[in-house]
Formats: structure tokens, C-alpha cells, sequence
């Protein structure tokens, strides 16, 4: 709406002190208005607007056409014009005009809004021009038209609308006319990503069609494809990997001879995605540095960046604690650019570092802003990095519900890598204490074969199909795992990049080397895990691996109940050289034995409550049903929320809400906004984090029924293993070690603990 005395001057004809005379009578009628120091504006958006429907067309155009070179002229002097603002003109008056010119001045404008990081409206930009094209009957040249569209496509995915970008691709590649830019469009096609382990035909095909047309003319593009079509191979469905190796050695053979670090950057990538598997950390590490500074060289922070994240996920890997210099190197990167994907992989990763660190509540919160954010820009790993990060959250925190709930998740996710998804499944429920479903998932798994999963899931999938078949108490299954896992000893296990750490791999190998009896194998990897962890920062899992060293002194594969009264043979998997222990109850005294401790406990309810946990081995029962007495039935009614749904849902529009206030205070450098805003931004993640619980479900109410029967059920059973610790230290230790308390509890002995054959008489 701002009037500039120049360029209407220009445009009229007359001088600009003329110009601003002629504006008082519109001044005093209130049309125009000055602000600014003597800026003239039009009082309303509808005068301008009702002026400007007056006009007749070619009136309206050829003004367009003036106002574009005056605005021109004023740009030359450095007066402060947008290349928008001039783009825009010019394409207003197309019908008379110069093309060239719309095309130069639009192309330039929305160059402009990419440093703004405006990608939404530097692709309005090329839009408004294409239709203004169209709409005089002119035809771009095919070439120029093929890249203006995938330029448009570009700014459309990193604006956050993949599915726009797609259609304008799809339109590019009809329109192609030769081979060169075909393999462009696929080219761009593959940067947009997929689902991981999703089939990916569409793409692999048109990547394939691409090649062939270029071999042999055409080096740098040539090695860009077959760099692409390795890539998009190595992350689709197992029987598609394979190929990507092969190809992977020709691409970067190629790109070594282009002489294009652009070129380069794409080749190495496909060569570090094709031997990205458990073991290769170091020589992954070196591509990724290598990556890094060939995608500075040629001036492109995504590869750059890219790099610096692989260099950072291979160190880690291989147990090097400089992964983290090179971590904090990317993060100043991305946070220094600030896109909306940006935002987006550093929530990710931040989150991926509180879960190494052991911060439970700090990786939930993070998670969960990753979740929106990638939902907002449709970002189409989201699910798949939000799995992966549930499954190590899960882990840490051990709650039996969820490790459940994640068993049936991960297998209806991970369609497309079954293994992992059936080993996962196998470790959670095994976490669980449900034994016989993670034997269920283990035959799944060992049916389909191990040399199915060769990629870097193979690091995930093996670290919880190890404690699936140590809990199980396969001694067969965990000399053949060992022997697989053990050579990756040194070296470290991670889901995706950086994504989710997945431990040491000498922890499952000590767990598993324990489970076939043989103790100094194990204490050498489990004391090699735990120095590993220490180094990384994994606490977490440092103390996982010192606390498996600790009860390493009763450490024997299998295990076993026998029930007062109970056939024999129903027993499950006893072992010879185990412990006979009992728990059996004579009116108000209960005789215990453990080995060779023995000794009498007065009654109290959580030996009760103990028995019958032990009684049902394995088996998940409600702290209702225990706090009821045995045979009631009783299960947990819903909890009632701290904070309703609709509250929950308030305060997270609110947070969404904050973040782009604080980027806009940002901007304008406004610091006391800044401070405030996120002020209130902690204040609202505090109450968040105080009325939800993992994965932001909220968290049951003190006057949940389900919730005084966990405190009371949880009090009363520590109690009794109190009181067994005067006369039976070992197995009150012993008991302190395989029941765990919740909404549901459980009797589950943790892998590595001797086998027990237990008599228990409630009387």
C-alpha cells in the first residue's frame, strides 16, 4: 500500500514534488495518509483495490509494465526494493511485456525468500509466473520449464508439502525432453525420501529408466543416478539391498572422475549407505568426514551437514567419544539455518541424546515435539523415527505396559522388515516378563533366518533377539547368537543415524556368554560394555552392564517353577545345577528356603502377594487382583487424567504457538519477548511433563482405584523382601531382582540368573 513519489513520477511523467502535490487532495479526503517520517500510504487496503478495479485491462497492463521498470531504475539507484516486488509486476504485464525480464526478476525473487528461508513463497514466486505464462498462450522452453518445476518442488518439500512437490515432478518429468533432464527429475523424485523399509519401486524404476538413458553420455549425472538408485535400493525391502553395493563401487568410481564435489558428495553417500551395517563405524566415519568437506567445497550445507551426522553416528559406533564435537559441529549448523526440517532432525537427534544420556523425561518431552514437528511439515520418516526412538524410551524405562503395547506396535509398523520387527517384539516382551509370547516371536524370527537383515537394523534387531533368547533360556539359540554377536564386541549398535542408541554390542554378547555358563567370558564383554558406555555417555547403559557384571557370581542359563501339588513334568525349563528354593506358608509362619539358606517369616501380606507372583511365572497380574486377594478377577479400570484431553490438547496448540512467536522475536532481535515467551514455553512443557507419563499419556490420579493399589501392592511386597533379607539375604536379593511393581507386577528372573525350582504352598 505504500505510495513511492519516484516511481510514479516516473511512470506519469511529471517530477516527484509534483507527484506529492498531486497526492494532497487525496491526503485530505483520507485516502492516502503519511507515515514514516513523509512515507505516503493509501489509508486502507480497498481504496488501492477499487482504484485498481477500475482500470480497464490493457490500461492495467501497460502500467504494470511501467511500474516494473521504474521500480527497476530504483533498485539500480539501491533504493530499497524486494526482486518480488518487481518479479510481480512483470508478470502482471506478460500480455505486453518481457518475458525475459518476468523470468529473470521472478527467479531472483525467489532466491531472495530462500535466504529468508520463505520457501512457501519462493515458490508462490515461480508459480505466479508459470500461470502467467500459461495464461498468454506462451511456451516455455521444455528445458527451462523442467527446471523451474523441480525448483518449485524443491522449495514446496522444504516448505513442508512433499505431497505438492510430488504432483509438480510428476508434470516435470512428462514434459522432460531428453534423457538428461529425466534423470533430473528422478533425480529430484528420490531427494523427497521415503517410508524406511517400504518398497520403493516407483522410484527404483524411474531411477533405472533414468540410468540407462544416460550411461555412457553423460559422467556426473551418470554417477548421481547410479549413486541414487544404490541408495534407494540399500534403504528399501531386503531383497532389494543387495543390489546397492555393486553399484555404490561404480557410482563413486564415477564420481571420482566427474572432478564435482556436488557430484562426489552423492557417491560417497551411496558407498556409506551400502556398507552401513554393525561393525563398519570407522570406515563409515571417514566417508562421512570426507562427505562433510566435498559438501562444503561445493557449497551445499545439506551435504555438509549430512556428513558431519554420519562422521558423528560412526565414531559413535565405534566407541569413540569424538562423535561429540562433530555432533555439536552439525547441531550449529542446522540451528544456525533454522528450516523448518531443521527444526525438525535437531529435535530428533536432541532427543537421541537424552535417551544415550538416561534422561527419561527429557527424551519424552523431545520425542513428542519431534512428532509434531514432523507431522507439521510432513516430514515422511516421522513414523519410522518415532518408532525407533519409542523402542529405546521403552527400554529405558522398563514399564511392562508399554514394553507390550511396543511388542504389537512394532510388528504392525515395521511391515516391511519383519525381523525386526519380530525381535523387537521378542526383546519387549521379554522385558515384559511374558516368556512365552517373546519364545513365540523368537521362532518367528529364527524361522525366517538371521541372513535375511543385513543392514544396519541388523544392530537393533540382534540386541533385543539376544535378550529375548537368554530370558527364554535356549542355550542352543544363545551359543549360535554369541557366536554372531561376539566379533562386533567393540563396537556399538545405533538405529538409524543417530536416531537411537542401541548399547555396546559386548553387553548382549556378556549376557549371552553367561547364559551357556561360561562367567569369565561374560565379565570380560560386560566389563567391556560398561567401559564403552562410559566413554560414549551412555550411562544408562553403563549401569545395565555393571549390574549384569554384579550377579554374575549366580549366572547359569535357564530356570524354573514347580508348584506345590503340580505335576512334575508340567515344570518349565529346570535345569540340573540350579537352585531348590520354597515359600510355604503353615498358619500364620512361612518356611523359606533358598539354597541353603532356610528360616521362618510371619505372615504379611507381601509374601502373599509374592507367592502368587511366582506361582504365575512370567504372567503379567494387576495390582487390583493382588491387592483383592487371590481369585477375584479384578483388572485396572481406566485411569482418570491429571489434565483432561482438551486441556492437554490447549496447552500443546499453545506450545506450537509459542515456538513461532519466539522465531519471530528472534528476528526482529526482540530479547525481552524472546525471554519471556520461552519462560512461559517451560512453564507450559513442566505441567505437560508433570500430568503425562511415557509417551505423553496422562498420568493416573492418586484417586484412581488402579493407582492406591500399585502403592499399596508395590509397599507391601518390598516390605516382605525386607523382611526376608534377615534370615534369607540371597533370596531376598534374589527376589529384589526379579519381580517388578507397577499397575501390573511380575515375577521374571533377568537373564543370567540361576535357574530356580520353586515349592510354594499358600496353605
Amino acid at each position: 500500500n505504500r505510495i513511492l513519489p519516484d516511481v510514479l513520477a516516473a511512470v506519469t511523467g511529471r517530477a516527484p514534488s509534483d507527484v506529492l502535490a498531486g497526492l494532497d487532495p487525496a491526503r485530505e479526503a483520507g485516502v492516502v495518509e503519511t507515515r514514516d517520517a513523509g512515507g505516503v500510504w493509501f489509508a486502507h487496503d480497498l481504496f488501492r483495490e477499487t482504484l485498481y478495479a477500475e482500470l480497464d485491462t490493457a490500461h492495467r497492463t501497460d502500467l504494470h509494465h511501467a511500474v516494473a521498470h521504474a521500480l527497476e531504475a530504483r533498485h539500480a539507484r539501491g533504493g530499497e526494493v524486494a526482486p518480488g516486488q518487481i518479479a510481480d509486476h512483470h508478470c502482471r504485464a506478460l500480455a505486453s511485456g518481457d518475458v525475459d525480464a518476468a523470468l529473470r526478476w521472478t527467479e531472483e525473487a525467489a532466491a531472495d525468500e530462500r535466504r529468508r528461508s520463505a520457501f512457501d513463497e519462493a515458490a508462490g514466486h515461480l508459480r505466479r509466473l508459470r500461470t502467467a505464462v500459461e495464461d498468454t498462450g506462451t511456451d516455455l522452453d521444455p528445458a527451462y520449464l523442467v527446471r523451474l518445476l523441480t525448483a518449485e518442488a524443491d522449495d514446496r518439500a522444504r516448505g513442508g508439502d512433499p505431497d505438492a512437490a510430488r504432483q509438480l515432478l510428476a508434470r516435470a518429468q512428462r514434459v522432460a525432453p531428453d534423457p538428461a533432464h529425466l534423470a533430473d527429475v528422478a533425480l529430484a523424485v528420490q531427494s523427497l525420501g521415503s517410508r524406511f523399509a517400504a518398497r520403493r519401486d516407483d522410484v527404483v524404476a524411474q531411477l533405472s529408466e533414468a540410468l540407462a538413458a544416460v550411461a555412457g553420455t553423460d559422467t556426473r549425472r551418470e554417477a548421481r543416478v547410479t549413486a541414487a538408485l544404490a541408495r534407494e535400493l540399500r534403504h528399501s525391502v531386503p531383497e532389494d539391498r543387495r543390489r546397492a553395493g555393486p553399484l555404490s563401487e561404480r557410482a563413486l568410481e564415477l564420481g571420482r572422475m566427474a572432478d564435482d564435489p556436488a557430484t562426489l558428495t552423492d557417491c560417497l553417500l551411496a558407498r556409506h549407505d551400502a556398507i552401513w551395517e554393525p561393525g563398519t563405524g570407522a570406515e563409515r566415519a571417514e566417508l562421512g568426514r570426507e562427505i562433510a568437506t566435498a559438501g562444503a567445497a561445493a557449497g551445499d550445507l545439506d551435504r555438509e551437514a549430512e556428513g558431519l551426522l554420519l562422521q558423528a553416528n560412526g565414531l559413535l559406533e565405534a566407541g569413540s567419544a569424538a562423535y561429540r564435537p562433530v555432533l555439536d559441529r552439525w547441531f550449529g549448523l542446522l540451528e544456525g539455518r533454522d528450516q523448518p526440517r531443521d527444526r525438525y532432525m535437531v529435535r530428533t537427534r536432541r532427543a537421541a541424546l537424552a535417551l544415550l544420556e538416561g534422561d527419561q523425561d527429557r527424551a519424552a518431552t523431545l520425542i513428542a515435539e519431534a512428532v509434531e514437528l514432523g507431522e507439521a511439515i510432513r516430514e515422511p520418516d516421522t513414523g519410522n523415527v518415532h518408532m525407533s526412538q519409542r523402542v529405546a524410551l521403552s527400554r529405558l524405562s522398563g514399564d511392562p505396559d508399554e514394553l507390550r503395547a511396543l511388542a504389537h506396535d512394532a510388528v504392525a509398523w515395521w511391515t516391511g522388515a519383519p525381523l525386526l520387527a519380530h525381535a523387537v517384539a521378542a526383546g519387549a516382551l521379554a522385558g515384559a516378563g511374558d516368556v512365552d509370547g517373546a519364545a513365540r516371536e523368537v521362532a518367528v524370527v529364527t524361522g525366517a533366518g538371521l541372513d535375511g537383515e543385513d543392514s544396519y537394523l541388523r544392530s537393533v534387531l540382534i540386541g533385543h533377539l539376544a535378550d529375548a533368547v537368554a530370558a527364554i533360556g535356549d542355550t542352543g539359540l544363545c551359543a549360535s547368537l554369541l557366536a554372531d554377536i561376539e566379533p562386533l564386541a567393540g563396537a556399538c549398535g545405533m538405529n538409524g543415524a543417530l536416531v537411537a542408541f542401541a548399547g555396546p554390542f559386548a553387553h548382549p554378547a556378556g549376557i549371552l556368554a553367561a547364559a551357556v555358563g561360561d562367567r569369565e567370558r561374560a565379565r570380560r564383554l560386560l566389563a567391556g560394555a560398561a567401559t564403552t558406555a562410559h566413554t560414549v555417555g551412555a550411562r544408562a547403559w553403563a549401569r545395565r552392564s555393571e549390574e549384569a557384571l554384579a550377579r554374575l557370581d549366580d549366572a547359569s542359563p535357564g530356570g524354573g517353577i514347580r508348584v506345590a501339588g503340580a505335576d512334575p513334568s508340567a515344570t518349565t525349563r529346570v535345569s540340573r545345577g540350579g537352585v531348590a528354593a520354597s515359600l510355604v506358608r503353615s498358619g500364620r509362619i512361612w518356611s523359606v528356603a533358598f539354597g541353603d539358606e532356610t528360616g521362618g517369616v510371619a505372615h504379611v501380606k507381601g509374601l502373599g502377594d509374592i507367592a502368587c507372583l511366582i506361582r504365575h511365572r512370567g504372567r503379567e497380574i494387576s495390582a487390583l487382583e493382588l491387592a483383592a486377594g487371590p481369585g477375584t478377577g479384578l483388572v485396572a479400570p481406566g485411569v482418570d487424567a491429571t489434565l483432561d484431553r482438551r486441556a492437554l490438547a490447549a496447552y500443546r496448540s499453545r506450545l506450537a504457538d509459542i515456538d513461532a512467536e519466539i522465531d519471530e522475536a528472534d528476528r526482529h532481535a526482540d530479547l525481552e519477548r524472546s525471554a519471556r515467551l520461552a519462560h512461559e514455553r517451560e512453564a507450559l512443557l513442566a505441567e505437560i511433563r508433570r500430568a503425562t507419563g511415557l509417551g505423553g499419556r496422562a498420568r493416573p490420579s492418586a484417586s484412581d482405584p488402579a493407582e492406591r493399589a500399585r502403592k499399596a501392592v508395590s509397599a507391601r511386597i518390598r516390605d516382605a523382601v525386607r523382611r526376608l533379607e534377615a534370615v534369607a539375604p540371597d533370596l531376598a536379593g534374589h527376589l529384589d531382582r526379579s519381580i517388578r511393581t507397577g499397575l501390573h507386577c511380575v515375577y521374571a528372573p533377568p537373564a543370567g540368573e540361576a535357574p530356580v525350582t520353586w515349592e510354594i504352598d499358600e496353605g
